[in-house]
């Protein structure tokens, strides 16, 4: 009898301690990863690297109030911070991670759990930068050039037809402008810091697609999280589960779309579900056609830091 095991029988190798895991995906932060800054000198443009640091991370779950977390396919993406090793922690947030701040380097790295159309990726970032433009102190003839680098960005997605799961998407803003990187390529770039300052805030301002992911992300410029020594944090690792990938996904909810959630019938979907949110979300507003100003909306899923209380 052989008993030697063949490669695909082997353990995987376990995770590093200084990785961070998004607990309900299992989706794998590294400490430290590259992107791509691009330099522009007399009309030329010249791609370099930068190495990243890691601050904090989390999920963004579908629908509007996050009601069908319960369901794996609705945990569309994972998402997370890194900035390069000249930023300080513990420096104003508002103005060092949330506003443009010369000098800085800030990458927003996404994962994604779930493979979507590109249209959906498309359609969602226009439905949320318009709900928020209005928000902030933006003029008039900014607002103007926001929807229309809007309109560049999202064509990036439409374009590519499908994003699969594994997908990794880098927003790298540094030198006054927006660096898009899916997958190793640059895909785009804008130069506007006003939308830069406004996709970032999309994922890292109190009013978030995930408000507990951005407070958490927030607590832990000002303090650190300890990834190594978090006790929950080393119980997912020994776990060492794979990342979660879901690449065929049919409409958990009543009708014929197999790309969107439709939201019409969540209230009978969360009855057969027995599931109540109305104890752990704000009220509903709407739903993603929402185009009213509401900063009560919770629009990612109801997320518990990987740190116990505090």
């Amino acid at each position: 009898m052989n008993t030697q095991k063949n490669e695909s029988e082997e353990e995987p190798a376990a995770i590093l301690p200084n990785v961070f895991i998004e607990p309900y995906t299992h989706t794998r932060f590294q400490p430290e990863i590259e992107v791509s800054r691009v330099k522009i000198k007399k009309q030329t443009q010249y791609i370099s690297t930068a190495s990243m640091y890691f601050v904090g991370a989390g999920l963004r779950c579908m629908l509007g109030e996050s009601a069908l977390c319960h369901i794996k396919a609705t945990r569309v993406y994972s998402f997370g911070l890194y900035v390069n090793n000249k930023m300080k922690h513990g420096t104003d947030y508002e103005a060092t991670i949330l506003s443009h701040c010369p000098g800085t380097v800030k990458t927003l790295r996404l994962f994604s759990n779930v493979t979507k159309t590109g249209k959906h990726w498309s359609t969602g970032y226009k439905q949320s930068i318009r709900r928020r433009i209005g928000r902030y102190e933006f003029t008039r003839e900014q607002r103007q050039k926001i929807y229309a680098d809007s309109r560049k960005f999202v064509k990036i997605f439409r374009d590519m037809k499908t994003i699969p799961a594994g997908t990794e998407i880098f927003y790298t803003w540094a030198d006054n402008k927006l660096v898009i990187e899916i997958d190793g390529e640059v895909k785009g770039m804008i130069r506007n810091n006003d939308f830069a300052e406004l996709l970032f805030r999309v994922y890292l301002d109190k009013s978030s697609v995930n408000n507990k992911v951005s407070q958490f992300i927030r607590k832990s410029w000002y303090t650190p999280f300890d990834v190594e020594n978090d006790a929950k944090q080393s119980w997912l690792r020994s776990l060492n589960k794979d990342q979660q990938e879901i690449h065929q996904v049919k409409c958990v909810l009543k009708g014929g779309n197999y790309d969107t959630f439709m939201t019409s019938n969540l209230g009978s979907q969360n009855r057969e579900h027995n599931y109540n949110p109305a104890s752990a979300y704000y009220k509903w507003c709407g739903d993603e056609e929402w185009d009213e100003l509401d900063e009560e909306i919770d629009e990612g899923m109801y997320y518990h830091p990987p740190s116990a209380k505090g």
